[in-house]
């Protein structure tokens, strides 16, 4: 699968947005930012008794964690796959109110996400802009990447901001000149930075607070 844009079908602005001259660009993942998904995954997990519940999710890589083979935890990504979950988990509390903060003060926000590179991808790809419009998470266009900074030229601006959980597109848009932060999960610990944030309203605090 190719990397594939999909652009936001309202609006620009909603009302009571304010335009803003200098509107910034800014890129936010989906799984583990917006959405929950690792922990779906963790909790489908413990229905099979592949663990007693006593950790979390602390790789993307749980056969690891499982100590299964890997086809028995990507039958997991199937089984969630194919009973709804892309369809009907509900956003991190919070997450949908810290995107409105950004996008009520008329900045763009550009939901790029690595999912649709898998099993079921063309579903997925059909799956996820249905979630985005039946939880209404604000956005301007909605992008399948693997890579996040090569991303910006299909969409064809430069992020100012980014948020992701994976410490490699944390590393990789760092590098490329974005103000890219690590929203915290046990899975990416390990990862030395002071541009760590807990929740994806401390990062849309962060945004408006520097250009207030």
């Amino acid at each position: 699968m190719e990397t594939e844009t999909i652009v936001a079908p309202w609006q620009s602005l909603p009302r009571g947005a304010r335009i803003n001259s200098n509107a910034l660009e800014i890129m936010v993942d989906i799984d583990e930012v917006i959405c929950p998904t690792i922990d779906s995954i963790h909790d489908l997990a413990l229905e099979k008794g592949l663990h007693d519940g006593s950790k979390p999710m602390s790789t993307w890589r749980g056969y690891e964690q499982y100590g299964v083979p890997e086809e028995v935890y990507w039958d997991l990504w199937s089984d969630f796959a194919l009973s709804g979950g892309y369809l009907n988990t509900e956003p991190i509390p919070g997450s949908l109110e810290a995107l409105r903060r950004l996008y009520w003060e008329g900045h763009h926000i550009h939901i790029v996400t690595a999912r649709g590179f898998m099993n079921h991808s063309q579903e997925i790809r059909e799956w996820t802009p249905e979630w985005v419009a039946e939880f209404g998470v604000p956005h301007h266009t909605l992008t399948f990447a693997q890579n996040k900074v090569a991303a910006q030229d299909h969409i064809g601006v430069r992020f100012d901001y980014a948020i992701d959980d994976s410490p490699r597109n944390f590393a990789e848009l760092l590098q490329a000149g974005v103000e890219a932060y690590l929203q915290h999960h046990p899975h990416n610990a390990a990862v030395e930075t002071d541009r760590r944030v807990q929740t994806l309203g401390e990062f849309a605090e962060i945004i408006l607070k520097e250009t207030a």
